[in-house]
């Protein structure tokens, strides 16, 4: 399984990244600190899962998963911000991803992501 965390923090990839290494020990893991760049590496490694962040300089999540769903319509991305209004969630959902969880995030929120999204 190839994983994609996008986020401009980079504590926050970190923490990410932690937990995944123990929950998912043979995933192939990639980062991105903007939506730009978040593109690009989905693009060159065509990764399954994505969890991205929302609000971040340049290209925001939003944006990143409007133009990232065209390119594989089956990947699950998950949107993990501090932004958890009611509009925000509607908004990233229509756009295409699975869910919105409320930063911080921690290892029982990943397991339990991954088990959702892989049912």
């Amino acid at each position: 399984m190839k994983i994609l965390i996008v986020d401009d923090s980079q504590l926050a990839r970190m923490g990410i990244i932690k937990y995944l290494k123990i929950l998912e020990p043979s995933a192939e893991l990639f980062e991105a600190e903007s939506g730009l760049e978040a593109i690009e590496v989905f693009k060159r490694e065509s990764p399954s899962v994505v969890f991205m962040d929302l609000t971040m300089p340049g290209m925001s999540g939003y944006e990143a998963i409007e133009r990232i769903m065209p390119l594989d319509s089956d990947v699950k991305i998950v949107v993990v911000s501090a932004d958890i209004q009611k509009i925000a969630e509607e908004k990233v959902i229509q756009l295409g991803a699975k869910m919105l969880i409320k930063k911080p995030i921690n290892q029982e929120n990943i397991k339990d992501i991954l088990i959702s999204i892989n049912s």
